[in-house]
């Protein structure tokens, strides 16, 4: 192990490197000896055949206050995948752990028949790379036990709680995870069965959009063509705890359920990121020209990376119009996101803009990075050509690299508090008022301490309250970012409430506790 960091343990030691598993191990459990707590949080990960590049950072508490030691760890992997070599660096020497980590990748051997090996049905099938998940991986192990006819094995990745919703107008049904894999044996049994498969959409880490076409036959059953989209959720112990079913002519409801579930999971832990998407998809859906401005800041710099694209454009106002001018030349076009990825100040997605335009139908795919200030507006934007996805990523990570992160964070996670927000919050923006009094109990109690407010009351005062926001400013939404949690019930999260025209726009900013009962 060689730790190159200005104070590691090789310094602190006083030796050129530490040897042997031992000493490694020795290492870690010192580290664990002074912080019981202490938990290793992966921001960003690259893999090669014999090597991976991670950037993490340890967090835990000592002495009553929280601490955070970040790094970058580069390890070379042998034949068995264990680990021969460990470097470790700090952030500020990116450089160097990138160098490390291409001479990994120079020096691995490459095999002679690879140039010889094509593409084929096998192959093809699996999912995209570049946007490749938990989901996807799951789907990647069981179509190789599919393929195998290996069944006990193909239901090793579903959760013991697993749940299969199918949703095609024949079929309407729900299966527990036996079931589901009888299901799916009885056509994978047959004497000639095929599944062709790819990579539809993404959202974040735990969800996949995946069109299946199976074709089967058997002694009593003709050659028969099947077509349908599925739906892959994965837990946070990277099992598959829900698959759904819909007809391939029923793609916009598979769309709005993998968005609502992301919405759900872990897009709450990104909520500032989450709720400017959101936003902008839904104003620019409605062609609300005012809205969109402001989900600006006033310095806004957007560049278009692309061969024929718009260049750079600075400020609110000739950013909108660039997505103006377009609508114009095709008034139906539509921004559709198939792959998204968040982070706290920012996103990166890839998509597309489509529509009609001289009785033609016209697509424009593109990727789109965004980066939004500590008041949820969008700082900088970059648009890039599919082909320069590592541009793209390069810049979604230097936002990531760029933020403070608050050390609490990786503790807070999403439970029953921040979905029952999470409805009320999508019941807010679509106005619906019946939708945000669904989203508490009859007997709601609502309290406002701020200074200028001091006034508390039922839900019928809540509700008041809330609608009152929209006559402040009908564009008004509200940003969330959660705080902490404390078990299943109770949530604390800031709230930016934001709105108005850009040459004055509303901004109310607090502090938020939920408490939700035992049903959520």
């Amino acid at each position: 192990m060689n730790d190159h960091r200005l104070l590691g343990f090789v310094t602190l030691l006083g030796v050129g490197a530490l040897h042997g598993p031992a000493v490694w191990i020795q290492t870690l459990r010192s580290l664990v000896d002074l912080a019981p707590d202490v938990l290793p949080h992966v921001d960003q990960v690259r893999t090669s055949d014999h090597g991976t590049l991670a950037q993490f950072a340890m967090l835990g508490t000592r002495d009553g206050s929280a601490f955070e030691i970040p790094q970058i760890n580069v390890s070379e992997l042998d034949e068995l995948g264990r680990i021969h070599r460990l470097d470790v660096y700090d952030l500020d020497q990116l450089d160097q752990a990138r160098a490390r980590f291409d001479a990994i990748g120079a020096q691995t051997a490459s095999d002679p028949l690879a140039a010889f090996a094509q593409p084929n049905a096998v192959t093809a099938a699996t999912p995209a790379t570049r946007f490749a998940n938990a989901a996807t991986r799951a789907w990647d192990r069981m179509f190789t036990f599919w393929r195998a006819r290996d069944w006990q094995r193909f239901a090793q990745p579903l959760s013991v709680g697993f749940r299969y919703v199918d949703r095609r107008r024949m079929a309407q049904l729900e299966l527990d995870r036996d079931r589901f894999v009888e299901f799916t044996r009885q056509l994978g049994d047959m004497s000639s069965a095929r599944l062709e498969t790819e990579v539809l959409a993404t959202r974040g880490d735990r969800l996949a959009l995946l069109p299946f076409h199976v074709e089967v036959a058997d002694a009593e059953i003709g050659p028969s063509e099947l077509e349908y989209v599925n739906l892959i959720e994965m837990s946070e112990s990277d099992e598959v705890v829900m698959w759904v079913r819909f007809d391939v002519d029923d793609l916009d409801a598979a769309y709005a359920e993998l968005d609502a579930r992301y919405d759900a999971g872990e897009a709450a832990a990104h909520a500032r990121a989450s709720a400017w998407l959101r936003g902008f998809l839904r104003a620019f859906a409605n062609r609300d020209w005012d809205t969109l401005p402001a989900l600006c800041a006033p310095t806004l710099v957007a560049d278009d990376h692309r061969l024929v694209g718009w260049g750079t454009l600075r400020g609110p106002a000739a950013w909108v119009q660039a997505l103006r001018a377009l609508v114009d030349l095709a008034s139906d076009a539509r921004y559709h996101l198939d792959h998204v990825r968040l982070s706290d100040r920012g996103w990166l997605a890839e998509g597309a803009m489509r529509g009609t335009r001289d009785g033609g139908m016209f697509e424009i795919p593109s990727i789109a990075v965004g980066e939004l200030d500590e008041l949820g507006k969008q700082l900088r934007g970059d648009l890039y050509e599919l082909d320069q996805f590592d541009q793209a990523r390069a810049r979604f990570d230097a936002i990531g690299a760029s933020t403070t992160r608050d050390p609490l964070a990786a503790f807070a996670k999403p439970n029953a508090a921040t979905a029952a927000m999470d409805r009320l919050q999508a019941a807010f923006d679509a106005r619906d008022w019946p939708g945000v009094r669904a989203a508490c109990t009859p007997d709601a109690w609502f309290e406002d301490r701020r200074r200028q407010a001091l006034v508390s009351g039922d839900i019928d005062l809540w509700l008041a309250d809330m609608r009152g926001m929209p006559v402040l400013a009908p564009n008004m939404r509200f940003a969330r970012s959660l705080i902490g949690a404390a078990g299943e019930r109770l949530a604390l999260e800031r709230h930016l409430w934001s709105g108005g025209p850009p040459d004055g726009p509303v901004e109310i900013e607090g502090l938020f506790l939920v408490e939700v009962d035992e049903t959520g």
